[in-house]
């Protein structure tokens, strides 16, 4: 709605500049000329109307640009920072029971980093691993894993992978007792 009215005030100083040039308020000696003026205005209008939307005015407060989730902050009015590309996999309290695991599913590719923290109350093991290799090692299969880190309470995750794939970042517990693990995981883009 905000935007509508700012184009409807744009029109409207467009055609009063051009009922002016043309009425002979600002002296013109050719139909040519007054024309030229109205575009001109016209141009110049809508410049304006271009710069306001850039600056956020003449629109409503829903449609005001917020910082969650857009990935762009803004600095000044004439600097914005490069996109961030990243995207939150997890970021979650679980409680992984004695002798379960926990998966996390990453589609990445190299160039990629899966990056996080891990922390947890009783021991965990941590593997990376890609898709085929999930799915053997669900099954009881013993596959070759990119990562394996054993009687973690504390982690901090960098991982960077070589090569395309759906990766998995599992979580198991082998200790006696649940434990209750805080779990961020992300993805920053390449």
């Amino acid at each position: 709605m905000g935007e509508r009215l700012a184009v409807t005030g744009d029109i409207a100083i467009v055609l009063v500049l051009g009922v002016l040039l043309v009425t002979g308020s600002v002296n013109s000696s050719s139909i040519f000329t007054a024309v030229t003026y109205v575009l001109v205005a016209a141009f110049l209008s809508l410049s304006v109307w271009g710069f306001r939307a850039r600056l956020g005015f003449g629109r409503s407060p829903s449609s005001q640009p917020t910082s969650a989730g857009v990935g762009k902050k803004v600095t000044s009015l004439l600097t914005v920072s490069p996109e961030t590309r990243e995207k939150v996999i997890a970021n979650e309290t679980t409680v992984i029971k004695a002798g379960e695991y926990s998966p996390y599913s990453v589609g990445a590719t190299q160039g990629d980093r899966i990056t996080g923290t891990i922390a947890s109350d009783e021991p965990i093991s941590l593997y990376i691993m890609k898709d085929t290799a999930f799915r053997s090692w669900d099954n009881g299969g013993n596959p070759n894993m990119e990562e394996i880190k054993e009687g973690l309470l504390r982690y901090s995750l960098d991982f960077a992978p070589s090569y395309s794939a759906e990766w998995y970042v599992v979580l198991e517990n082998e200790s006696p007792g649940d434990a209750e693990v805080e779990v961020f995981i992300r993805i920053s883009y390449g």
